[in-house]
């Protein structure tokens, strides 16, 4: 048989001893690396919070927000709409232009001068013409850099080169709708009113299935590109110029989603905040903090672009899956409410 000597069990005895300490080691480097991460994270975590984390009611904070009555737009401090579609904002254009060349304003406003009705951006050169009076279906973060080109304090003196942290002033304005009637009205007026394929076949929700609604709501696009959900996000968060995951935020990583409405309560509760369906409320907060547009806000006008598709009455389960998929959309209306009440009182 086979007797293992004196140096060969030495020689085992060291190797364990070797392996145990490396074994220490490396679980001591993994607890390290762990707590290390936990820091490194804590910051995005604490940004992508759960949606039922927000607060329930939106408190406004003129300091912080900077949301504070507006004298006439200018320069430096320019107004800008954020229409949301098929919230009435056609309408809202026609006011803003009016009530801009009373004040002897430029204006940027697509459909309502030479420009085309898909621009979707503010000017992004340097060497673009600026205005101040802007109206469209402008995605916020572009704003930005509009702001930075030419509307920043510094503009009268040429300065395009910036050492400090720039303060973006502006004023805006955005009108929410009620999420059931305004995605019923993009996808009759977009999917069947307006469709470039005559005949094309397409029914009004009311009339689908709940899983064709679920399926078309969340995949449709109609000509321009888009599709009826999330308009709130499509125009506020940084995610709104992907389509895919805009218009898909229930079904998407929940934690993107989460920051994309996140983005979008903060950034909205920035402007004015109007509802559809509270004309009067909305125009006594315009009058508040945008007299140069109170006096043609017309709450009692024919809307611009309305539906002649009739909607029809939904079902209990359509309903439901309508809820479903834009879930979001209902969250930021609620908040939007809230916004406007609290722009009602202060």
């Amino acid at each position: 048989g086979f007797f293992p000597s004196p140096l060969y069990l030495l020689m085992g005895k060291l190797l364990s001893r070797v392996k145990l300490k490396l074994l220490m080691i490396s679980f001591s480097c993994l607890v390290i690396s762990l707590a290390l991460l936990n820091l490194y994270t804590l910051p995005m975590r604490s940004r992508l919070a759960p949606t039922n984390k927000l607060p329930h009611i939106y408190k406004f904070n003129s300091v912080r927000l900077g949301l504070r009555p507006s004298g006439v737009p200018n320069v430096v401090n320019p107004f800008i709409f954020f229409h949301q579609r098929k919230a009435g904002g056609s309408s809202v254009r026609n006011w803003i232009k009016m009530a801009a060349h009373n004040i002897n304003r430029t204006i940027y406003i697509p459909c309502l001068q030479e420009i085309h009705c898909e621009t979707y951006y503010t000017p992004q050169m340097s060497t673009s013409t600026a205005a101040v009076v802007y109206g469209g279906h402008f995605y916020y973060m572009p704003f930005q850099r509009t702001m930075l080109l030419h509307h920043h304090e510094d503009e009268k003196n040429g300065l395009r080169v910036l050492v400090n942290p720039l303060k973006h002033d502006f004023t805006c304005l955005t009108v929410f709708r009620e999420p059931l009637d305004r995605i019923q009205s993009c996808w009759n007026f977009r999917f069947i009113q307006t469709n470039p394929i005559k005949n094309s076949g397409m029914r009004e929700l009311s009339n689908m299935t709940v899983e064709e609604i679920r399926s078309g709501l969340l995949h449709g696009r109609y000509q321009y590109g888009e599709g009826c959900l999330n308009e709130p996000m499509r125009i506020f968060s940084d995610i709104g110029i992907n389509e895919d995951l805009v218009n898909e935020l229930a079904t998407i990583d929940p934690a993107i989603a989460e920051l994309a409405m996140s983005q979008t309560i903060e950034r909205s509760g920035t402007c004015v905040v109007a509802i559809l369906e509270r004309c009067e409320d909305s125009k006594i907060a315009i009058a508040k903090y945008l007299p140069f547009l109170a006096e043609f806000y017309a709450c009692d006008s024919q809307y611009v672009n309305e539906g002649k598709v009739g909607k029809g009455e939904l079902s209990e389960e359509q309903i439901g899956v309508i809820k479903d998929v834009g879930k979001f959309e209902f969250l930021a209306y609620e908040q939007a409410n809230l916004m406007l009440d609290e722009q009602m009182s202060n």
